[in-house]
């Protein structure tokens, strides 16, 4: 997912955000939870700055790549993985051991 630098971006901030997708797919495979409540664990975990647009968008994308599925509870969409995105992160989880931990 690489994509331009913008200056006024720290070196940080564009790591944790190429590492969205992994991190909603890690997130949700603990407990499954709406969009804010990813955004707000993201935001605790790397300190990073960016807006609730960033990962509305990682969220979607994972939806349209059949990843994660959400269903309506309480008036608000909850995510949760799907096979397909339990293959995934479990194969960037080893990739991630084997090749940079």
């Amino acid at each position: 997912m690489a994509r331009p630098k913008r200056e006024s971006e720290k070196p940080e901030d564009l790591v944790w955000k190429d590492l969205l997708p992994f991190l909603v797919l890690a997130i949700i495979d603990k407990e499954p939870m709406h969009g804010y409540g990813i955004r707000k664990r993201i935001l605790e975990m790397s300190r990073a700055k960016m807006g609730a647009t960033t990962v509305y968008a990682v969220i979607y994308g994972l939806l349209r790549l059949g990843m994660i599925e959400g269903s309506w509870e309480k008036r608000r969409k909850v995510y949760k993985l799907t096979d397909k995105g339990r293959k995934a992160l479990k194969l960037a989880r080893k990739a991630l051991k084997e090749n940079l931990l």
